[in-house]
């Protein structure tokens, strides 16, 4: 049976939107996953360690029959596939895939936290979310996303991100 997942989708190392744009292919190129749409894109300050580049960061909404654990693996390869290098913690990446949302469930493992731990405290989570899913709910607590307000001292987002049209296919 086919659930229904959002992604958070960020790169901060050039070409940023070439990346992601090779993660949607790849990602959407798999059979046990259906793309159905996909956020603006925003720059955002970056989160963690803070001396890097700006982050372009979107929210796909895709189907999969695929188990939160399977997933996560096929979005672990697919980092790599797209030119993930492993560094340090938050720091400068090419492409980085977070399971925001499988479905109503929630699911805790060493590896994997759904709803996404940070979900209810990034901007450049919840906003891109919420333009594409506007009845979001933390499955977790029963919070309604929308109810989240973010001030400039916890804010992300500097902008949306807007270049010549693209196409995942």
């Amino acid at each position: 049976m086919e659930v229904t997942v959002f992604l958070g989708i960020g790169s901060n190392i050039e070409p940023r939107n070439g990346y992601i744009m090779k993660a949607l292919r790849l990602l959407t190129a798999d059979e046990h996953i259906t793309f159905r749409q996909l956020s603006s894109k925003y720059r955002t300050r970056p989160f963690g360690i803070t001396d890097q580049g700006e982050f372009l960061n979107i929210v796909a909404e895709i189907g999969t029959d695929y188990s939160p654990v399977e997933l996560f693996r096929v979005v672990k390869q697919t980092e790599e596939l797209t030119g993930r290098v492993k560094r340090e913690k938050w720091g400068a990446r090419e492409i980085d895939i977070d399971i925001l949302l499988y479905g109503d469930s929630v699911y805790q493992s060493d590896q994997l936290d759904i709803p996404h731990k940070g979900l209810m405290s990034r901007d450049f989570f919840v906003i891109p979310l919420l333009e594409i899913y506007p009845d979001a709910v933390n499955p977790g607590t029963g919070e309604k996303l929308s109810t989240i307000l973010f001030d400039a001292e916890n804010s992300f987002i500097a902008g949306k991100y807007e270049p010549e049209e693209e196409s995942i296919r």
